[in-house]
């Protein structure tokens, strides 16, 4: 076996473990991250949690039954796309596990901040975790600097825009100073024939 495919079955292990633990918690099981009061924590309600965890090991699950099946269709190249896409997907599934982490963490670490700190503070964590989501999802398909390539691309059309922005200016300011030079020949000439 790869060891993919063993990471696989510990991963999938994992999931038979969290079942167990769903089938025999109470459904109004909690823990409070990271200390009990007085300190200030995060309750953090089991079973939807262990859900929503085992939604993404089960889609882990399934799209490496894909990614693992080579042999059902040999020789096709959409097939071998296929199972590539569903190897990307199934990663990035796992990988949101360490979102649901990072989330918790940083939640627990608004409780010792003061409330005018708290939108900035929701801010860079949201964005941090949609730059954590873009890094998974690049790594999961083998697709590093995505976002660099994206980022770069956006600031070569803004620099691009503003070139057209400043032409366009140009432009106008130049088709200006001829109406109003135009205009005053028009007005000299008025003036020296005195038609005024």
């Amino acid at each position: 076996m790869k060891a993919e495919e063993r990471r696989a079955l510990v991963l999938l292990g994992l999931l038979a473990v969290l079942v167990g633990l769903y089938d025999k918690l109470p459904s109004d099981a909690f823990y409070n991250f990271p200390a009990n009061s007085p300190f200030p924590h995060l309750t953090i309600f089991v079973i939807p949690t262990l859900a929503n965890m085992i939604y993404l090991w089960v889609g882990y699950g399934a799209c490496m039954l894909f990614y693992f099946s080579d042999d059902w269709l040999p020789g096709k190249l959409w097939w071998s796309d296929l199972r590539t896409f569903f190897h990307g997907l199934g990663l990035s599934l796992i990988g949101l596990l360490l979102v649901v982490g990072y989330f918790v963490v940083l939640a627990e670490v608004s409780f010792f901040l003061p409330d005018y700190i708290q939108g900035a503070y929701w801010f860079s964590v949201s964005f941090g975790e949609a730059l954590l989501i873009v890094l998974i999802v690049e790594s999961a398909f083998r697709q590093r600097g995505l976002l660099r390539r994206g980022i770069t691309a956006w600031g070569h059309s803004i620099v691009e825009l503003a070139r057209e922005v400043k032409s366009s200016i140009s432009e106008v300011i130049e088709g200006f100073t001829e109406w109003r030079k135009r205009r005053k020949a028009t007005r000299e000439k008025k003036a020296e024939s005195g038609s005024w």
